[in-house]
């Protein structure tokens, strides 16, 4: 179980007072909207593969996680998405562009 889940499940399952405090509740819905974003579930996967935009989709041209998380030979993350966004394609960039580990799925 990760632990998002289990801290969601946690939550959940407090004595009713903690659930109904105003400020932990809204403390929790921001959390809890990071922890669904599907900007961030895209690359923190369990998957060989990374998604793609909200819906979340197979990431285009076959893209395979590889041994790092960096891609495959031939392949890798970083031929396609270099250290800064690149406004005329959309591409996104960053430095040292990979998949989370499979453990932060």
């Amino acid at each position: 179980m990760t632990r998002a889940l289990a801290l969601m499940l946690l939550f959940m399952a407090a004595p009713s007072g903690l659930a109904q405090n105003d400020e932990s509740a809204a403390l929790w819905r921001k959390i809890e909207s990071v922890l669904t974003s599907p900007r961030c579930l895209n690359c923190h996967t369990a998957t060989e593969f990374p998604r793609q935009g909200d819906d979340r989709h197979r990431h285009l041209h076959g893209v395979l996680r590889g041994r790092d998380g960096r891609g495959v030979p031939g392949q890798t993350c970083a031929a396609c998405h270099p250290s800064t966004n690149q406004s005329m394609s959309g591409v996104p960039g960053g430095p040292s562009w990979h998949l989370a580990p499979r453990s932060m799925a």
